[in-house]
């Protein structure tokens, strides 16, 4: 029987588990199966063999195609295995998504009298070189996506599909791009309810849906990046300040990165990387870097990051807590069975650009993960912010007292260099996951909640259900969001 996985504690909200999904577990329909035009949702194209570089596909013996399915809005957990895509000898290929999709595997929506419709699905194509070898594999893939603006559509939302057909065209690739783009371009006449910016919107975020790769190198561990922007105006009075009463101004400022790491091994234990008291730890857990990066600024570099020094055991909020030199761990087990926070590089202590290659992750001198951690970065090449970044207001009942928060979500335009607003919320909602406002002070005082997206408006809000009250200890007041297995964390400092 497989062990349940320990639950990963992101920024304060569990990972959605199969009990909280709607549906989960139970029967939808007599005959298992999706009704009406749901059933099929077919994705053809054509590989052009001869333009792959040789990292790619070069010839039919070491093509291959494996088709992802993600779905029910929490993609880093809720997720098909991998299925293979029969590719032509011409390079043509087809594959009916729908039918990677089962509900006797527990997942859907319940339509009032028995009947079932699909849940939010996104389908994903990967190019990859068939060898046996999943990280010789992994390091192969590429994205098979559609042109949309100066991205590729690379996780097609099927359930909005207007005639649940996808037609890539000529599929090419470079050696520069982890992309595989068609000849055919995404727009709005593909789908129902995505306007021509929406889809746009949509490509420039869906590159972190590109963690799944991870999945086809690992089965029991995982690990979840997380990217840290604080707000800045340049002034003394920049973070907070800039967004009590009034709207801050688009948060841009990149500060560091870090990772969770969680498993479902059975041989795995809080005490196992904790001691009882302050002292060394029974078994050494490293993640290490592909080549050295910068941490605490551009000052120091690390390659390795593990436990392997001292090891301060303490409390925090209640729950056990073990810290050393950018290594943290939690046992909020006895909130949750098994659930655990295992940080390495907490705060986002990684301040340089991920490094491309492999992290490997050991456990007691074995390997046992690996990770692409760059395919997810959230800056392009040039330092602009590729998935959403937002503007923040706070609404004080009383003085030091936050009542109400609001965020607008804004995107990079390469057509205007500029930042501007997402006013239509359909992908926002698609791609996210979770979204909550947390807020800390330096005496240990914190709270949350999660912020809900009103449609007309494309603001996203919560009223506390009880306000807070910082005093004169203000640490931190942020917005954090997930795509797929990463979160994007926005913070508002004193």
């Amino acid at each position: 029987m497989k062990t349940p996985r320990k639950k990963l504690q992101v920024l304060g909200v569990y990972a959605v588990t199969c009990a909280q999904l709607i549906g989960c577990g139970s029967k939808k329909k007599s005959d298992d199966t999706p009704s009406g035009d749901e059933e099929t949702v077919n994705m053809t194209g054509q590989l052009q063999l001869g333009t792959f570089p040789s990292s790619g596909l070069v010839t039919l013996a070491e093509t291959a195609l494996k088709g992802w399915i993600l779905f029910d809005g929490n993609y880093s957990k809720s997720r098909k295995p991998a299925v293979d895509v029969t590719v032509g000898a011409d390079g043509t290929f087809s594959w009916d998504a729908a039918s990677s999709f089962n509900s006797k595997d527990g997942f859907g929506v319940a339509n009032g009298g028995g009947s079932m419709a699909m849940p939010n699905i996104t389908a994903m194509l990967t190019t990859y070189t068939k060898s046996g070898d999943p990280e010789a594999e992994a390091a192969s893939m590429k994205f098979v996506g559609l042109p949309a603006g100066p991205d590729a559509m690379t996780a097609v939302p099927t359930d909005s599909l207007t005639t649940k057909e996808v037609n890539f065209g000529a599929v090419s690739a470079s050696s520069s791009s982890s992309d595989a783009k068609g000849d055919q371009t995404a727009n709005s006449s593909m789908f129902d309810g995505l306007s021509d910016a929406a889809v746009l919107t949509w490509a420039g975020a869906d590159d972190a849906l590109k963690t799944i790769k991870n999945a086809h190198m690992n089965d029991t561990w995982g690990a979840e990046p997380f990217y840290l922007f604080t707000h800045s105006t340049g002034s003394a009075t920049s973070g907070y300040a800039d967004a009590n009463g009034k709207y801050s101004g688009t948060v841009t400022t990149y500060t560091g990165a870090g990772f969770y790491v969680g498993t479902e091994s059975a041989n795995f234990s809080f005490a196992d990387v904790c001691p009882s008291t302050t002292g060394s730890a029974a078994k050494i857990i490293s993640l290490t870097a592909p080549s050295a990066v910068n941490v605490n600024g551009s000052v120091n570099t690390k390659t390795v990051f593990d436990n392997s020094g001292t090891i301060t055991r303490g409390v925090q909020g209640g729950y056990p807590v073990c810290t050393g030199e950018m290594f943290y761990v939690r046992d909020d087990s006895s909130r949750q069975a098994g659930a655990m926070m295992l940080n390495f590089a907490a705060g986002g202590g990684i301040t340089s650009s991920i490094p491309d290659g492999i992290w490997r992750l050991k456990f007691d001198s074995v390997e046992v993960g690996r990770f692409d951690l760059a395919i997810s970065e959230p800056r392009d090449e040039n330092g602009k912010v590729k998935v959403f970044t937002v503007q923040v207001k706070h609404t004080e009942s009383a003085a030091n007292t936050i009542q109400k928060v609001e965020v607008k979500f804004f995107r990079y335009d390469s057509a205007t260099s500029s930042y501007i607003q997402v006013t239509d919320m359909a992908p926002v909602k698609k791609l996210i996951s979770e979204l909550t406002w947390d807020g800390a002070t330096t005496n240990g005082s914190q709270a949350m909640e999660t912020l809900a997206i009103d449609d007309a408006t494309g603001i996203a809000s919560a009223t506390l259900s009880t306000p807070f009250n910082y005093g004169a200890n203000l640490q931190a007041s942020s917005i954090s969001y997930k795509i797929g297995t990463s979160t994007y964390r926005f913070e508002f400092r004193p």
